[in-house]
């Protein structure tokens, strides 16, 4: 099995082994405890995909719409998995369609990006909310 290939300006970070993808920061920045989880994580089983598309500063989809498959999800963020070639920058924002998940009882939210990882036709994401949803939504 190849080893996800960490596209610049990210590297990774060894974990505790609780975080899929591991945990990623900016190169040269030292990890004093500010890489931290917040809040707990949940893993999922199955799902209904949601969208995610690149977002403008007015908070619009730019781009295409990638459909995505969420493998956690806490009060802060979720990890999601995709299929495609799309690369990310750290500042970017995305905005997600949750239409699919009636349980965050929003449509479209957007959402930093926290960290990436491309390794051969998958990419996994962490993406944060910008104000914590408690309790967690209930997945559909």
């Amino acid at each position: 099995m190849t080893e996800p290939t960490l596209t610049s300006p990210f590297i990774q970070v060894p974990g505790d082994g609780s975080e899929a993808g591991g945990s990623l920061q900016e190169e040269g920045e030292k990890d004093h405890g500010a890489n931290r989880r917040e809040h707990f994580r949940n893993s999922i089983e199955v799902t209904k995909p949601i969208s995610l598309a690149l977002a403008s500063a007015d908070g619009e989809a730019i781009g295409p719409w990638y459909s995505a498959d969420i493998l956690d999800l806490s009060a802060g963020g979720l990890c999601l998995v995709l299929t495609s070639g799309q690369e990310f920058e750290p500042v970017n924002r995305l905005l997600l369609n949750l239409s699919s998940q009636p349980g965050f009882g929003v449509e479209q939210i957007s959402v930093n990006l926290r960290w990436y990882v491309k390794g051969g036709l998958l990419v996994s994401l962490g993406v944060g909310f910008d104000q914590p949803f408690d309790p967690p939504p209930e997945l559909a």
